[in-house]
């Protein structure tokens, strides 16, 4: 429980909370308050003393010294030296560039229509430009990284292999055995505990592919939103839009207060306005019933994934060593593997992207403006 809590209390700094990407805790504050820990009879006490320590480190954030030296520099010491840039004028979000990903698994983002992503870029040996792609992971947590697959991933990022349920360790070796199960056995074959192959068997890569089918109904998704876009805007009248952008706060308060529905934008509601209500841009019981299936298709709606994953692992018998190819892995698992097998300070990532499955993905030059809250992770390590 104790291990649990300090990761929980790990990732909830690693990310804020307004999806912003921004830390909360500065990588100064960590490395003296853990050169200064005093050796503890457990790993538990020293990683509560941690925790606490990280508290006090808060107040004094908040008592009248601080606040005097903030306003004195114009931002916190501790975030400029954290985030490793610094302010413009009072007040100004810190500016932060992102050049190059790292090859394989380049960190994570928050977006608030994709949920939780991994961000995957490929390598930049040769001249060209360096590209990258995305996995969904959690599609629900588009404000905040609350989803235990998030979470894990989060911490194994920075170090934290707590073996958790949604990723137990033995998750490869069960990961091996479904899919040996899917195939037809010989009649000699006897089956294989769990506990017998995790002895046997070694993760050699991850494979990053375009994924077919995902990439065609992205595009069918896209051209169905350009053509509702056309026919909306041959019903709409400037008085028609006035009336619903009228009408749309008192739509929005009462949807908010049905279940499922609490965190709809307000914009979110218009655009549902604008394909349901008549011609005067009023709502009647049948309009609001489909905007109401409307939101709730838009809030179920999961981004179909352009990229799939394959596993290579190598199987360790009496007398040789063979490979297995494992296809379509979720992502989930595909990552999570990944993170927690790569070998510290490997040249080559155990995650491989793939040329052909970055054709549908974007300029790695171009990572903030299409997640704005992407984590690096390099930073992540760092902060823990």
């Amino acid at each position: 429980f104790a291990n649990l809590h300090f990761a929980a209390a790990f990732t909830s700094l690693s990310f804020s909370s307004d999806g912003s990407g921004v830390a909360r805790t500065s990588r100064s504050f960590v490395v003296s308050r853990t050169k200064q820990l005093l050796p503890g009879k457990t790993v538990i006490f020293r990683r509560n003393l941690l925790l606490s320590a990280a508290v006090n480190d808060d107040n004094e954030e908040n008592s009248p010294q601080r606040a005097e030296e903030k306003s004195s520099s114009g931002s916190p010491s501790w975030l400029k030296e954290a985030m490793g840039t610094s302010y413009g004028d009072v007040g100004a979000p810190p500016i932060r560039i992102v050049s190059k990903l790292s090859p394989g698994i380049s960190g994570f983002a928050v977006d608030p229509s994709l949920g939780f992503c991994a961000i995957l870029a490929g390598n930049d040996n040769d001249n060209s430009q360096q590209r990258a792609t995305y996995a969904v992971i959690a599609p629900t947590d588009t404000k905040r990284v609350s989803t235990p697959e998030a979470l894990c991933l989060v911490q194994l990022a920075g170090g934290l292999d707590l073996g958790t349920g949604v990723l137990p360790p033995d998750a490869l070796a069960r990961l091996v055995i479904t899919a040996n199960d899917e195939v037809e056995k010989k009649d000699d074959e006897s089956p294989v505990s769990v506990e017998e192959l995790r002895k046997r068997i070694s993760l050699v890569r991850v494979d990053v592919v375009p994924n077919e089918d995902g990439i065609a109904a992205v595009s069918k998704k896209e051209k169905d939103k350009q053509e509702s876009s056309s026919a909306d805007s041959s019903l709409s009248s400037p008085e028609r839009n006035d009336k619903i952008i009228e009408t749309a706060p008192k739509v929005h308060d009462a949807v908010k207060r049905l279940p499922g529905l609490t965190d709809v934008s307000l914009e979110d509601v218009i655009s549902a306005m604008k394909l349901h209500t008549n011609e005067e841009g009023n709502v009647d019981r049948d309009a609001f019933a489909q905007i109401l299936d409307t939101l709730r298709d838009l809030k179920n709606n999961i981004q179909p994934s352009l990229v799939k994953f394959q596993l290579t692992v190598n199987v360790v018998s009496d007398n040789s060593i063979t490979q297995e190819t494992i296809e379509n892995v979720p992502p989930f698992m595909a990552v999570g593997l990944a993170l927690r097998y790569q070998k510290a300070g490997a040249a080559v990532p155990l995650l491989i992207v793939s040329k052909e499955s970055l054709d549908n993905g974007f300029d790695a030059e171009e990572i903030l403006e299409r997640f704005p809250a992407f984590r690096p992770f390099e930073e992540l390590v760092e902060d823990a």
